[in-house]
């Protein structure tokens, strides 16, 4: 369900709001398990949502943009992976979602999870994880 993309870039993202300094791509590799050749491509898309920012240099790194209590998990999953319905019914012939109660289940558990993703913090994860 959720992408192991996703996973890598949740775990940035906690790692790095867990401390106000910069953080380097080597350090969060190494502090998250997330192998090197990875991790630039995930700070990279972190960094295009304006979730995180960089900065070049021997004193740079990588820090969050705001407060992690406003970074959402939604946010933070779709900086990664685009918005993609859960699936869909090939069997009957509706040629709507409305039309298709398998398409209504989809389209409900869907729902149900961005609802989830958009009410969950980074900060509420880095508490809980406390």
């Amino acid at each position: 369900m959720i992408s192991l993309s996703a996973q890598y870039a949740v775990r940035a993202a906690m790692h790095v709001a867990r401390g106000g300094a910069w953080h380097t791509s080597e350090e969060i590799a190494r502090a998250t398990a997330i192998p090197p050749g990875y991790i630039a491509k995930i700070l990279n898309l972190l960094t295009r949502s304006r979730i995180l920012e960089s900065q070049r240099g021997s004193h740079g790194g990588f820090r969050v943009v705001r407060d992690p209590w406003q970074v959402t998990l939604y946010e933070v999953v779709r900086s990664v992976d685009p918005p993609s319905e859960f699936g869909s019914c090939r069997e009957c012939e509706s040629p709507s979602i409305q039309g298709c109660g398998v398409n209504r289940i989809f389209a409900e558990i869907d729902h149900q999870a961005e609802t989830r993703l958009r009410n969950v913090t980074i900060g509420r994860l880095l508490q809980d994880c406390a």
